[in-house]
């Protein structure tokens, strides 16, 4: 069976603080609750600098509307079962069977986790560490914040403004058929748009992003 740290790719120096990390309050006094705290800010400052990176000709609202979304507890926790965390967690007698939200207990601990790896490694290389672990999931959870910004904006803005909703259509699919690549058009009255990529969705987003830059609307 695999080690946290074998998942992690990381070998703690400090094994008190990766065991602290995993120990939920119901087991003792040495828990993890002050390593949650700084995981927390390491976690938003860690996402904020990738998003910088990622997004580079985005507004600061979207930057923070994508943060939010790939900090939020749903996200914590699908972080925290990728390394299976449940697995290690230090628990008092019951505490996950009683626990009325375990999901909780996962977000907790993975915030404790990312703080203790910040304290063992120091900030540049645990910063590397997380991107390393999670840079597909991260990548995943932006499109869709991404896509749900763009595309559910402009659809309230639409009726509001045009009392109409905006549409779809495919213009044109190229390249091999094992990855194809997507043109698609969105209509808005009569404004018209095109974004183009490897997937539908992501085109759609593109031309849902470029529909609003048309009608002098920024996602904020």
């Amino acid at each position: 069976m695999l080690t946290l740290e074998d998942k992690l790719s990381y070998i703690f120096k400090n094994k008190t603080l990766l065991k602290q990390s995993l120990t939920h309050r119901s087991f003792g006094a040495h828990h993890n609750e002050r390593l949650e705290f700084l995981g927390d800010a390491f976690l938003n400052i860690s996402v904020a600098a990738w998003l910088y990176e990622q997004l580079s000709d985005q507004s600061e609202g979207v930057l923070t509307r994508a943060r939010a979304a790939l900090v939020k507890k749903d996200s914590l926790v699908e972080y925290a079962t990728m390394l299976q965390l449940q697995d290690f967690l230090i628990l008092g007698h019951g505490e996950l069977k009683n626990h009325n939200s375990p999901g909780s207990v996962l977000a907790d601990a993975f915030e404790a986790l990312c703080g203790a790896l910040f304290l063992d490694a120091g900030f540049d290389l645990a910063y590397k560490i997380f991107i390393l672990n999670f840079h597909e999931t991260l990548s995943d959870h932006l499109l869709e914040s991404m896509q749900k910004d763009a595309k559910t904006l402009l659809q309230e803005l639409a009726q509001k403004d045009y009392h109409c909703l905006p549409t779809y259509s495919l213009i044109e699919q190229t390249g091999a058929s094992h990855k194809p690549f997507f043109t698609m058009q969105c209509l808005l009255a009569s404004q018209s748009t095109v974004g183009s990529a490897f997937s539908k969705k992501q085109a759609e987003l593109k031309a849902a992003q470029l529909m609003l830059e048309v009608i002098g609307k920024d996602i904020v």
